[in-house]
């Protein structure tokens, strides 16, 4: 049921190949993001992208349908597979207020309010019942800590983490709308970042006694974009995960 919206929502924003060429040329130099090669202990797989111009086109995972973007001006509208459709819809400041997603076994949509300039409050329903609330507070342009509450079949279920960033170059930032959507892919537990790169996602929960915390080691290019993330836990050593990014080579 809801793990098929979460399998979508997850990828919407991680690993086709791209870009306006026909077959570009895969480098770590470059600012142009074309596929994130991403290994773990149990496998490995790929995200790449394609773009129209610097409009984000697709997105495909390994072994998962393509993503397509749609736009009005530089807004995202929609992102579309063969069977999932998730629309995004903004109020007169382009401000993110509501995301549908529409697949075979159901309706989903997370509303989004904005109390203050530091703080988006989101509320996300699976056919019509509240099932998760978030409150995501904001620090410089990204998010600094979050709270969640899920619904379980008999309460309510409260984590919370913080995170921190670098100062170089997110990829993504370059992909106009990403900006006005970045806190809605779906994850609970982890960002992509808005402008920089995420160095850590520390679980705060309280009463955690094995908090779910992650710092990553980060490589960059010469532009100061990522080329290479290491997973590691508090004392530095390795999860077993890493991301390669890849660019659009001359």
């Amino acid at each position: 049921m809801k793990q098929f919206f979460s399998v979508f929502i997850a990828l919407l924003f991680i690993v086709s190949c791209s870009s306006d060429e026909a077959s570009p040329v895969l480098s770590t130099e470059g600012t142009k993001l074309l596929s994130i090669h991403n290994t773990l202990a149990y496998g490995a797989y790929n995200v790449d992208y394609t773009y129209d111009g610097n409009f984000l086109k697709t997105n495909t995972v390994t072994n998962y349908p393509s993503i397509t973007y749609s736009y009005n001006g530089n807004l995202i509208v929609s992102a579309n597979t063969s069977q999932i459709t998730q629309l995004f819809t903004y109020d007169s400041q382009e401000r993110l207020i509501k995301t549908e997603n529409t697949a075979p076994d159901g309706y989903q949509y997370e509303e989004y309010t904005y109390p203050d300039a530091q703080t988006i409050l989101v509320k996300q329903y699976w056919e019509g019942n509240l099932v998760r609330k978030q409150t995501i507070h904001m620090e410089n342009n990204e998010i600094a800590s979050f709270e969640n509450e899920i619904l379980t079949d008999t309460e309510w279920v409260y984590s919370s983490y913080s995170f921190t960033y670098d100062n170089k170059n997110n990829p993504r930032a370059q992909w106009p709308g990403f900006d006005k959507i970045f806190m809605s892919y779906g994850l609970r537990s982890s960002v992509w970042g808005r402008y920089h790169n995420p160095t850590s996602a520390v679980e705060t929960t309280p009463g955690e006694s094995t908090p779910g915390s992650a710092w990553y080691n980060i490589t960059y290019n010469s532009q100061d974009f990522p080329i290479h993330v290491e997973y590691v836990d508090e004392d530095g050593i390795p999860f077993g995960t890493v991301q390669d990014y890849f660019y659009q080579g001359n």
